[in-house]
Order: structure tokens, then C-alpha cells, then sequence
């Protein structure tokens, strides 16, 4: 969610959220310098396609934990089980 302009300045405002978004500060410059809207677009759309990628490979890491998760405590489960069947017997 982008807050609202509270900035007497839009490009400052703007510069602000994008520095929130983790946009590259070289990226930032080209795009408060910029006269050009396609310019604009072109750095937006390849900044858009990071932060997919970033995501993309946070739910990887989080699939691949709750898989390791679930292998431990089924593992921790197994041996439990094991220690209760040789005590009784």
C-alpha cells in the first residue's frame, strides 16, 4: 500500500516509497530525473520483477521449511513412540 502524498514535493514523496520498496538508489535518480514516462515504466516493470523474483524465493524458503518442519516432528514422533513400545515390553 503506498501511503499519500504528505510531501509539498510528489518526487520526493515518490523517491521516499520507492527507497521503502528497496528500488536501487541509481534507479531512484533515473526516475525523479526522468521527463520521459517510459522510462519511468521500464524502471518500475524491472523493480516489479524483483520483487516477485525476492518473493518467489521467501516461499520457496518458507515450503522448504514447513517440509523440514513436518520430517522432524514426524522423526521425533517415531522415536517417542519406539521409547514407549521398549519400556512397556
Amino acid at each position: 500500500m503506498v501511503e499519500p502524498v504528505t510531501d509539498h514535493d510528489p518526487i520526493t514523496w515518490a523517491g521516499r516509497i520507492l527507497r521503502v520498496h528497496g528500488m536501487p538508489m541509481d534507479e531512484i535518480r533515473a526516475i525523479v530525473e526522468a521527463h520521459d514516462p517510459a522510462l519511468v515504466h521500464r524502471h518500475m516493470k524491472l523493480h516489479g520483477e524483483r520483487l516477485q523474483e525476492q518473493l518467489t524465493e521467501q516461499l520457496r524458503a518458507l515450503e522448504s521449511l514447513e517440509a523440514l518442519l513436518a520430517k522432524m516432528m514426524l522423526e521425533r514422533r517415531d522415536v517417542e513412540n519406539r521409547g514407549r513400545r521398549s519400556s512397556r515390553g
